[in-house]
């Protein structure tokens, strides 16, 4: 019996440890078979790639075609109030005054669809991951195989040898490079233009700011899906892109009824070579969009307080993204009034914790009239004031974040956060009011609400200024009451 008894431990004791074997067994075969099966998909993913790329490369070792610049669109310039202009009314409800329009119109909802691209399959190994480089863009790491990437150089800029420098580009050896890059890309939220200035960025890394650098810039962004060229401005390679907004002062050209902008060209008089067609798939334009979603790293701007003077509850401290910051810094000065932009684009998820659940909490249990009036002084007081030409001798439309990071602001800048909170925060509907030289705000409230007001499709729209300093619900400025209106319905 105690034989039998001991015969069990000892059983009890080896089996465990017997299937532990087993499954790690079969653990690392399953592994292996993943393995063969990823590096598989890799493999075939490369050569399609390769073969694309080295078809296309004969494709431009052909001759160009000429075409003339075309002068590039002019800066915007936007007369506004050189100074604030102050309330001087008394405290009194003002009366209704329907105020007329010219025009209506809408900024439209529906972003441009893009073209899906092809994604390399991931290796989620951790000894390859640490094996590679850093690269640092917006002060944000991001490992890349640079390190491993081998330069190429041209004899010369003759169609022929552009395409031979883009086939060194594409040997086995740079996979890895253009791996990473692609993927970098998509995973970190890139838009349009934060690929071309990661393309440009890390292509001068390697190849120095050469025209080299350019063929490189350009071969990652058509990998990336966009529409982008290489062409030949007087001795020198450019890169040409096609933008969904029209950028001033950049030469363009227009090809198959689409613009290329050229950048860095400044002379419109220079003679344009280029290639008609580009590559399948490469078809989506260079976008301004969601620039609040790139995963940059968070370093924060000086913090800086926002307090309304009728309102003193309504005080805030906040700080920005420095990093998101420098990327608005870089972008194009954008022709006309790009509001659908900056209007529709949502804070940046650090900056909007720290806004919005605080304004949220002040404004509970305030009617909707109340907490209208509330946000309107607090931007109208909060920020002071000053014209983009004053503070940066150009038009620039802030994005939500900018307008907590410089010290002064204009109507725009005002106008399009007040909708916005408003919209966001209270539920109710906005629009853009625009005057010869000004811009302010107007909201559909869900009650009777007196004073200066538009009517739009049957709506009343009752005039609320951020930038008529001390001016409440219903009061706008007397020299715009006799203007030509244009309304612009954003949400």
């Amino acid at each position: 019996m105690k034989y039998k008894l001991l015969s069990i431990i000892l059983l009890l004791n080896v089996c465990p440890s017997q299937a532990q074997n087993k499954f790690e067994e079969y653990r690392k075969q399953k592994q292996q078979e993943f393995n063969a099966f990823r590096d598989k998909r890799m493999k075939d993913f490369n050569e399609y790639r390769r073969e694309r790329n080295q078809q296309f490369a004969e494709y431009i070792s052909k001759r160009w075609s000429t075409f003339q610049a075309m002068k590039g669109l002019e800066r915007p310039i936007s007369p506004k109030p050189k100074d604030p202009i102050r309330y001087k009314g008394g405290l009194d409800i003002p009366d209704d005054e329907k105020i007329p329009i010219k025009k209506i119109s809408s900024i439209p909802v529906a972003p441009i669809k893009k073209t899906p691209i092809d994604l390399p399959p991931v290796k989620n190994d951790p000894i390859e991951y640490k094996k590679k480089q850093t690269f640092i863009f917006l002060n944000t790491q991001y490992p890349i195989a640079w390190d491993k990437y081998q330069k190429v150089k041209l004899r010369n800029l003759s169609e022929s040898e552009i395409g031979r420098c883009m086939k060194q580009m594409c040997k086995p050896q740079h996979d890895d490079f253009f791996n990473d890059c692609i993927i970098t890309a998509h995973n970190a939220g890139f838009n349009g233009w934060a690929s071309y200035l990661f393309a440009k960025e890390i292509s001068e890394k390697v190849q120095g700011k050469t025209d080299e650098a350019i063929i490189l810039q350009n071969l990652l962004l058509i990998q990336m899906g966009y529409d982008t060229r290489i062409c030949k401005a007087g001795n020198s390679l450019r890169l040409m892109i096609a933008s969904d907004l029209p950028i001033a002062q950049a030469p363009y050209i227009t090809i198959r009824k689409r613009d290329y902008y050229i950048m860095e060209v400044k002379s419109s008089s220079v003679q344009i070579h280029t290639y008609d067609k580009n590559m399948d798939k490469a078809e989506n334009y260079i976008d301004f969009n969601s620039s609040e979603k790139i995963n940059l790293r968070f370093q924060s701007t000086p913090k800086r307080i926002v307090q309304s003077q009728k309102y003193p509850e309504m005080k805030i401290t906040v700080s920005t993204n420095m990093n998101l910051i420098d990327f608005y810094k870089q972008m194009p000065i954008l022709a006309g009034t790009p509001w659908a932009l900056h209007s529709r684009q949502a804070f940046e998820k650090e900056t909007s914790k720290q806004v919005l659940p605080k304004l949220v909490q002040i404004l509970n249990g305030k009617d909707k009239v109340t907490a209208t009036a509330m946000l309107l002084d607090w931007i109208q007081t909060g920020f002071q004031y000053k014209t983009d030409g004053e503070q940066f001798g150009y038009e620039k439309p802030f994005f939500k974040e900018e307008i907590f990071y410089y010290p002064y602001c204009d109507c725009e800048d005002r106008s399009i956060l007040f909708s916005y909170l408003v919209h966001k925060l209270l539920g109710l509907e906005t629009v853009l009011v625009f005057a010869p030289g000004h811009l302010f705000t107007a909201v559909n409230f869900e009650e009777p609400v007196k004073g200066d007001f538009l009517m739009a499709n049957d709506k009343k729209y009752v005039i609320c200024d951020p930038t008529y300093i001390g001016a409440g619900i219903g009061e706008c400025m007397p020299t715009y009451k006799t203007k030509q209106l244009k309304i612009i319905k954003v949400y």
